[in-house]
């Protein structure tokens, strides 16, 4: 736990104060009107720090994505647990890392009393390779505003940072049949005078008898037709990626 700090509503309250003292010798009534607000300060500080919240009564836990791709943006997400009776108002700051960039350096949010809520923070990978989440600081205020508690959470976690590959998963499906179709993975028919068989059919009017299948014809009672299609060789490739590139270091 570190040293409470004054909030800024704190500091501008004190200025009303200074300003009425500093008009008191040319009108008088400005010195009890300064004197009440000093103590009417002074009360209110006392319960701030009587209302808290207390230590124990705060719980932050930080969450993170499985994997980060270079320059793809992602986001950490922090579970923040208010188990006092007062609303308060959070800020946590990132320890920075050389892996990542964080769009907003102070994270705030409102967290209800007695409940549990959820807040993302944006970051972007600016660095391939192996990174450390570090430590966490966080402040809470609650409804009053005058006292801010700090508090300094060991949070540490690695990650690890790869490179960007989306434009893979993105584009390669524009072309997934005819790059199935080259590796062999799906056939492609192409039915005409070919001399590879691919199935049987009825005959039709205008079909060439050349094509008259007369077992089958046998069998079934009725003329049928045998369909070919035209042989097409195929390239097989073998890619091996040994660069270091697709690493994450």
């Amino acid at each position: 736990m570190l040293p409470a700090w004054i909030t800024p509503r704190f500091l501008w309250t004190l200025a009303v104060v200074a300003l009425l003292l500093a008009c008191s010798p040319g009108a008088r009534f400005f010195a009890p009107l300064a004197v009440t607000v000093a103590v009417a300060l002074l009360i209110a500080t006392t319960v701030d720090a009587f209302l808290g919240p207390r230590t124990h009564e705060i719980r932050v836990e930080r969450t993170q994505p499985q994997h980060f791709a270079l320059g793809v943006p992602a986001s950490l997400s922090y579970t923040v647990e208010n188990r006092s009776s007062h609303a308060m108002r959070i800020g946590i700051i990132e320890t920075p890392t050389r892996t990542l960039r964080f769009d907003v350096d102070e994270l705030t949010a409102e967290i209800p009393p007695q409940s549990r809520t959820t807040i993302d923070r944006p970051v972007t990978p600016i660095a391939r390779g192996a990174g450390e989440l570090g430590t966490l600081y966080v402040w809470y205020e609650n409804t009053l505003g005058l006292l801010r508690r700090r508090r300094r959470i060991d949070a540490a976690q690695a990650i690890r940072v790869f490179p960007d590959l989306s434009a893979i998963e993105r584009y390669g499906a524009l072309h997934v049949r005819n790059r199935t179709i080259e590796a062999g993975l799906r056939r492609m028919r192409l039915r005409g005078a070919g001399t590879e068989f691919e199935s049987l059919r009825e005959w039709n009017a205008g079909d060439d008898f050349r094509t008259v299948d007369w077992k089958a014809t046998a069998r079934r009672g009725k003329l049928m037709v045998a369909q070919h299609e035209v042989e097409r060789s195929q390239s097989i490739m073998l890619l091996l990626d040994c660069g270091r590139l697709l690493t994450a270091r």
